[in-house]
């Protein structure tokens, strides 16, 4: 329970607290209640659990959901992907390259526009997206189940209007 004193309070002596382990627990100066703080950590936790979930399908969070927009938006072009995303260009090449690569994605000429890219699962790519959508949701299933007393809806409402109310296609995609 936050007690106003920041995480890692002052023992009556004026030594920090010592977690077990000997790691000191540091004051926050309450970094832990700003919203960019907590949900970096929230992310940091999701993908922690999805690489763990996905680690034999060698898929992060990033390559899954490229995957599933290429499987949902077939002959969807790069670009298209890469504003779904936020995420810049040259950093989703690099990660198309990996599922082109890895033969569950074809990348041609678009018919409309030469100079770009369409993109389509192959068949293999399909099998994988398959897999990844059941592993993935088992991995919200128990998410909502453990956010069931933190009101694990609302909190999805409220990221999804922030996100919303703030977009950027500019963003830096460097966290996967």
């Amino acid at each position: 329970m936050f007690d106003g004193r920041g995480a890692g309070a002052m023992a009556a002596d004026g030594e920090q607290q010592v977690k077990a382990g000997g790691v000191r627990k540091l004051d926050m100066a309450d970094l832990d209640q700003t919203l960019g703080f907590l949900l970096s950590r929230a992310q940091q936790q999701v993908f922690r659990d999805f690489n763990t979930r996905f680690a034999d399908l060698e898929i992060t969070p990033r390559l899954y959901s490229i995957l599933i927009l290429i499987k949902v938006n077939p002959g969807c072009r790069q670009t298209d992907i890469g504003a779904a995303l936020g995420a810049l260009q040259t950093n989703l090449v690099r990660r198309i390259d990996i599922l082109v690569d890895r033969g569950l994605v074809t990348r041609s000429p678009d018919p409309a526009d030469r100079r770009g890219k369409v993109l389509r699962l192959t068949p293999a790519g399909e099998e994988m997206a398959t897999l990844a959508e059941r592993r993935h949701r088992d991995l919200v299933q128990d998410m909502e189940r453990l956010g069931q007393e933190t009101d694990y809806p609302l909190l999805l409402r409220s990221v999804a209007k922030f996100v919303a109310a703030n977009p950027s296609s500019d963003l830096s995609d460097d966290e996967d």
